[in-house]
């Protein structure tokens, strides 16, 4: 199961035409069943009536899983209605296809086996304990993964096409599955990580709303700070208003730091998308804008200097 069916358009006509079709067949399957059930299959004589039975239950099962399908079908379709309608967020969308996928198989599953092959309840929960308690034992990491990942589903962490960092990793998430995560980075590089691992790490979403970086400028010591400060400001607002850019505002340059070799400035600018070209393409235009600008107002950018003193070997 994927967090990414990739299908966002509205149902046509045919669709739901197609979906009728589903619908139409199962119930026709189930009167077929019904039909067998009683007087035998139609046309063939001398059919043992267990025989005739067992034909029966293949054909309800047959209709059963029919009409499950259309009713995935159909929450399929509505789901993408109401968030067309902004009723629901792509991710609710996602989710509660999802969950009508389990909820009309799992249904359909339980009603064929202990409704129309009449196996004992009791029998069904017993073995599905010890079956369960096996299966605990031998795939433990597998089902930790698992439920991570229904976990990261359900609560909405990050969404297919967030920018996110995990850890030390950072890209964009491509497929939520319910055993992985895989991201791919600015490279191009393709990370697998388990949805275990995933849970239990650092996680920083770019990915909604604005995203503010700071760059940092340094200054000679002899610099009028106010003055510097303010160049950069203005430079900020003059590529706030350039929209190819990317920078949707900013906030006051501050002073950062005394390092050893110049006063450092954080120069802080809002990227109106989180992605790396669009950061890259802001910071490089604020980093050109300010180092023009510092060359008309004679603001020195330092770099580092050092002084050797040669001692006299004869002293």
């Amino acid at each position: 199961m994927v967090l990414d069916r990739g299908r966002t358009e509205l149902p046509s006509t045919r669709r739901i035409v197609g979906t009728g079709a589903v619908v139409a067949t199962g119930l026709v399957c189930w009167y077929a069943g019904s039909v067998i059930s009683t007087t035998g299959v139609p046309g063939v004589v001398g059919v043992e009536t267990d025989l005739a039975e067992i034909v029966a239950r293949v054909v309800y099962t047959v209709a059963t899983l029919l009409v499950a399908t259309a009713v995935v079908r159909a929450a399929d379709d509505s789901s993408i209605v109401l968030e067309d309608r902004a009723v629901f967020t792509p991710h609710q969308t996602e989710v509660a296809y999802r969950a009508a996928q389990v909820a009309a198989f799992g249904g359909a599953t339980a009603l064929v086996v202990v409704g129309v092959w009449g196996v004992s309840l009791t029998n069904v929960l017993l073995g599905a304990g010890v079956t369960s308690v096996v299966v605990a034992l031998a795939a433990r990491q597998t089902l930790s993964s698992v439920f991570a990942g229904l976990t990261l589903i359900s609560t909405d962490v990050f969404r297919v096409g967030d920018w996110v960092k995990i850890d030390s990793r950072f890209g964009k998430i491509e497929q939520i599955s319910l055993f992985n995560t895989t991201m791919e980075s600015p490279r191009g590089e393709t990370h697998v990580i388990p949805n275990d691992e995933v849970i239990t790490r650092d996680i920083t979403n770019l990915g909604k709303g604005r995203y503010r970086n700071d760059v940092l400028v340094g200054v000679a010591y002899e610099t009028d700070i106010d003055h510097a400060t303010g160049v950069c400001d203005e430079v900020l607002k003059e590529l706030t208003d350039d929209d190819e850019t990317n920078i949707d505002g900013y906030q006051p340059t501050t002073v950062k730091d005394f390092d050893d070799s110049q006063i450092t400035l954080a120069v802080k600018m809002w990227v109106d998308e989180p992605k790396p070209m669009a950061i890259n393409r802001a910071q490089t235009a604020v980093l050109a804008g300010i180092q023009d600008r510092f060359a008309e107002e004679d603001i020195t950018i330092p770099f580092p200097q050092r002084t050797v003193v040669e001692r006299d070997a004869t002293a």
